[in-house]
Formats: structure tokens, C-alpha cells, sequence
């Protein structure tokens, strides 16, 4: 494996060794499901974003949230009124919230202590159990779907946080080699939660995406072959 393909592969194949961070308590759980993508870096905004609304659009909720391990919420834009109410109560039980179009982005952890670092941090640092405990606290407190992405090479912290997840999306680079997509399939479905792949999104579907407007039909397949309940978002 070449080093490029090797630090692809490190965000979905389970480095040997990895050590287990000691157990937090569970985050409040939501009625509704919540998702987690895998995926590179510069890749993790859009895709998150495409997945939350496929997600929301199949479990028929006016929005949905969406967080970036390691990020915090950033700057809010034009947005519908359910995803504005739901980004101004998060913002007054103190979380780090803002909307744009149907999602709410929500920030990485408990005080958003990730504020100021990229998403390629190791997962070391406690920015994926973090961005999940926020965002499951969030999504408890407005009772909305949710999409958190881990731009993170997969360790044990990284993968407890992706078995507690409802489905997981698999989102491998162009470059990758047939055989390290299957093996990475194969080990994040050894997880236990539902798994699917998704491609890489184009440019205009990204854009669309990205301001939280309308889910690609990519993000809607993903989200259908992971077989959630629309009645209740659990599969």
C-alpha cells in the first residue's frame, strides 16, 4: 500500500494495537436515528451534510443536525424556521449551534473545546467521543435526526463511537484500491450497526449540500440501503 493509500485507509481499517480510552457516560440517546460517515477530511463537511438531509428527507423531519469531529459550528446562513428553532433552543441550553437551509451544525464538544482545530486531529484527543456526546445531546434536546462525521483514523475510541450509531456510511477516495474499500467495509460492518458506501459527491451536488438545502440522490441511497425504520428512525 502506497503511504497516500495508506493514510486513506487509516480512516476506515482499525490500526492494530489500538489502545481503549477509558468508558464516559453514555450521552442522552434521541428517538430519532443518528448516523455517522467516515470519511477524508476535506470530504467531511459536504458529506455529513448530504447524509443529514437524505436522513431527515427519509424519516420525514423538517431538519436535521450535523456535526464534524474536531470542528465547531461555524457561521449560520439562510435557513427554514423548524431548523432556526431548533439551532436557538440548542443555543439556549448552551450548546454551539448555528442553521443553514434544513440542517443545524452543532460543535464538537462540551464547551466546544475543539474551536480552533481541523478535523485532522487524532481521534486520540477525545474529538470523537466529544463531537458524539455533543452531538447526541444535542439531537436528544430537539428530538431530530443526526449525522456526525469522523474524519479520524479508526481506533478504539473511534470505533465504540460507531457502534453506538444507528447505520454508518462509508465514503472511500476515487484512488482507493478495490480490495481496501471491500476490507474496510467488512471491518466497520464487524461493528454491528448497518453499513453503506457512498461516492464521492460531485461538485454541484456538494454545493447544494453544503448550504443545506437539497440531499443528492447519492446521500438518499446510502441512506436507504441502511434500512431505518421511517417510523421510529431506528433500524
Amino acid at each position: 500500500m502506497t503511504g497516500a493509500l495508506a493514510r486513506v485507509g487509516g480512516l476506515f481499517v482499525e490500526r492494530p494495537g489500538a489502545t481503549a480510552l477509558a468508558a464516559a457516560p453514555p450521552p442522552m440517546r434521541p428517538a430519532v436515528a443518528t448516523v455517522a460517515v467516515l470519511c477524508a477530511p476535506d470530504r467531511a463537511r459536504v458529506a455529513a451534510a448530504a447524509l443529514a438531509l437524505a436522513l431527515a428527507r427519509a424519516l420525514r423531519h423538517p431538519c436535521a443536525l450535523v456535526a464534524v469531529a474536531g470542528e465547531s459550528a461555524g457561521a449560520g446562513a439562510l435557513a427554514l424556521p423548524s431548523a432556526a428553532r431548533a439551532a436557538a433552543h440548542l443555543h439556549a441550553r448552551g450548546h454551539d449551534a448555528a442553521a443553514a437551509g434544513r440542517l443545524v451544525r452543532v460543535g464538537a464538544g462540551e464547551g466546544d473545546a475543539a474551536v480552533g482545530r481541523g478535523p485532522r486531529d487524532g481521534a486520540a484527543d477525545g474529538s470523537a467521543p466529544a463531537a458524539n456526546a455533543a452531538l447526541q445531546r444535542a439531537a436528544g434536546a430537539v428530538q431530530a435526526p443526526a449525522v456526525l462525521a469522523l474524519p479520524l483514523a479508526r481506533d478504539a475510541a473511534v470505533d465504540e463511537v460507531l457502534a453506538g450509531q444507528d447505520g454508518i456510511v462509508v465514503v472511500p477516495e476515487p484512488t482507493a484500491s478495490l480490495v481496501l474499500v471491500e476490507r474496510a467495509l467488512e471491518s466497520v460492518a464487524a461493528l454491528g450497526p448497518p453499513v453503506a458506501r457512498m461516492a464521492p459527491l460531485g461538485r454541484v451536488a456538494a454545493w447544494a449540500a453544503h448550504d443545506g438545502w437539497h440531499p443528492p440522490p447519492a446521500a438518499a441511497r446510502a441512506i436507504a440501503e441502511l434500512g431505518l425504520d421511517v417510523a421510529n428512525g431506528r433500524q
